[in-house]
């Protein structure tokens, strides 16, 4: 049985969103192009990952290459709209693929289910031969260095990671391991034990 491949080309809006409080936020992808609209759940950690790993592959596109002309990575946000409601997603992300596409001058995303069992790396870009559906993003550098800094933003309104041991500081103040727990501290002191 082949895959449902849902393609997207440059389409009219690809954003991470979260739904929910800090420390209780579901994470999603959504594509909206038109009337279709397709959404993915997905954890932080994908998001940071997919995030850095396209600036990481734009930059090193751009140093082998200085005829391609790509754009630096983005400093304003122009699309910080909230996810359209309600968010149904299609299925949970499994795994990502990230390619260039010489010929289109695209970043190719796709990002593939996690339904039906483990994915082998072979099967990943394979859409004859196997039952995780897939969602292919093709955007151009513009669109994804923009994708790329929202990734970020959205990843950093979530709650402070403890600047000592890298743990997520609850309600505004933690219990260092790094400290034995002694006390609770806030972020800024934390930070601030670390600059004395």
């Amino acid at each position: 049985m082949s895959r449902i491949v849902h393609n997207f080309v440059n389409p009219d809006r690809f954003v991470v969103g979260t739904v929910g409080r800090p420390g209780e936020r579901s994470f999603f992808l959504q594509a909206l192009d038109g009337e279709r609209v397709v959404s993915l759940s997905l954890e932080k950690h994908h998001a940071k990952v997919l995030g850095e790993s396209i600036d990481k592959m734009l930059n090193e596109l751009a140093e082998k290459n200085p005829q391609l002309s790509l754009p630096p990575s983005a400093r304003d946000l122009e699309d910080s709209d909230p996810l359209a409601m309600p968010v149904d997603p299609e299925f949970p992300l499994g795994a990502i693929a990230l390619n260039w596409s010489q010929e289109r001058s695209y970043v190719v995303i796709d990002l593939v289910s996690a339904e039906n069992g483990l994915i082998a790396d072979e099967e990943l870009l394979d859409d004859e031969n196997h039952d995780h559906d897939v969602v292919r993003i093709q955007l151009t550098p513009h669109s994804a260095r923009q994708f790329s800094l929202r990734c970020q933003r959205v990843v950093e309104a979530g709650r402070p990671e403890c600047p000592l041991c890298g743990e997520l500081i609850e309600n505004e103040a933690h219990l260092c391991v790094r400290l034995n727990g002694y006390k609770k501290r806030t972020a800024a002191e934390l930070s601030a034990l670390l600059e004395s």
